[in-house]
């Protein structure tokens, strides 16, 4: 009798042991699986964040593009009004707005868009050759002047079509803000 009370005792120490090892190996099991479910996640969450990050930085690399370019088309507006302003001024005046629309030119025209710059090219130099023909006009009989007038009317019409084609190539729509936009950014900001 001793002997079976030894036998399940020692029956009943393995099946614990057993037990034991097997509750012990569903927890490690079960840790191993969330530690890697948790490596995994983080691995994901970083990835996320640098892809948000380099979509921030092209976002802001694009508008300061945008910025650029819209003040290229500004400041492009602003010389040919110029050129028109002064398309019946001397020579004088007209080569200080040379200078200025050569200086922008070699500057900013790649922000131009490809419509603009060719109409700002084609209006400069029909403007440069105005000038350079009224400089040669005061030297020569009336002929030349003839064909000056017909200059001025040629760069006449490059140059009136000039700012409404930079009109339609910023065309931008109206910054409108709701009262309920203005609200929001106001409890957004507390």
């Amino acid at each position: 009798m001793t002997l079976d009370w030894a036998v399940t005792i020692i029956l009943l120490g393995f099946g614990a042991l057993g037990l034991f090892i097997k509750i012990y190996i569903k927890s490690t099991i079960a840790e191993s699986i969330r530690h890697q479910f948790e490596v995994e996640r983080l691995k994901m969450w970083e990835e996320f964040e640098r892809e948000i990050h380099t979509i921030d930085r092209k976002d802001k690399f694009k508008l300061a593009a945008l910025d650029k370019r819209l003040a290229a088309h500004q400041r492009a507006y602003t010389l040919a009004i110029k050129m028109i302003q002064t398309l019946r001024d001397t020579p004088v005046q007209k080569d200080e707005i040379i200078k200025k629309c050569e200086t922008f030119w070699e500057e900013q025209n790649l922000f131009l868009s490809n419509n603009v710059r060719r109409m700002f090219q084609e209006s400069l130099i029909f403007y440069q050759l105005l000038e350079e023909r009224e400089k040669n006009a005061d030297k020569h009989e009336t002929k030349i002047r003839n064909t000056l007038y017909d200059g001025i009317e040629a760069a006449d019409d490059k140059l009136f079509n000039l700012p409404s084609a930079i009109q339609k190539a910023v065309d931008l729509e109206p910054i409108e803000i709701t009262q309920n936009e203005v609200k929001k950014n106001i409890l957004l900001s507390k």
